[in-house]
């Protein structure tokens, strides 16, 4: 019975050893809460990408922001006031891509100016899908995920754009929303979203 009794107590004395050093460990950790001191309004980010100079650029339920390491500004242009962001992405030439509901254009990061594609009938149905995500996969094809269209592909000489959607009976009645394309080391290409996962075929 001593000897039980020895044992149990040896093994809460290494029990609290163990918690005092991993408190130890947490101590250590610091975090930085962002808020509306730093400039940045928002609590709900939708997407984040870093430009080469290695600025931060969030898409917020509020708009635009930049973080140059210690303070957030607000980018905005009248043109798309009203615009309900929700991913961003940056590409070699300091262009920052936004989309969102009804929404598609660019933010120049060098020059710090809006610019928008010509309207016509694609860019239109785009912005009626809304933009859920952007990727560049490794041919330099631009892969555009949408919340009500399935996925389109972009292309940087003329601005065109087309529009690809699974060929499946099930596909019908289940939901168009793409959330995200991936590419695997194998150069597959991969569209996640509500209703599964869909692997484009070569």
């Amino acid at each position: 019975m001593q000897f039980y009794k020895r044992y149990f107590l040896s093994c809460i004395f290494l029990f609290g050893i163990y918690l005092s050093n991993a408190q130890n460990d947490i101590k250590y950790l610091r975090f930085i809460n962002f808020g509306s001191k730093d400039g940045l309004p928002d609590k709900i980010i939708y997407a984040a990408t870093q430009d080469s100079t290695g600025f931060m650029w969030f898409v917020t339920s509020s708009g635009f922001y930049r973080f140059d390491g210690s303070q957030f500004r607000h980018y905005r242009d009248n043109k798309s006031s009203g615009d309900l962001l929700q991913t961003c992405f940056h590409d070699k030439n300091n262009n920052i891509w936004l989309g969102g509901l009804n929404s598609f254009y660019w933010f120049n990061s060098t020059t710090n100016t809006f610019s928008y594609p010509p309207s016509n009938d694609d860019l239109n149905r785009l912005k009626h899908a809304g933009v859920n995500n952007f990727f560049r996969d490794s041919k330099n094809h631009l892969w555009i995920s949408t919340i009500n269209n399935y996925w389109c592909k972009w292309n940087d000489a003329d601005s065109s754009i087309i529009f690809f959607k699974p060929f499946t009976n099930e596909v019908e009645y289940g939901s168009p929303v793409i959330l995200k394309i991936i590419e695997t080391p194998n150069h597959r290409l991969w569209a996640i979203g509500y209703y599964g996962i869909f692997l484009f075929d070569d």
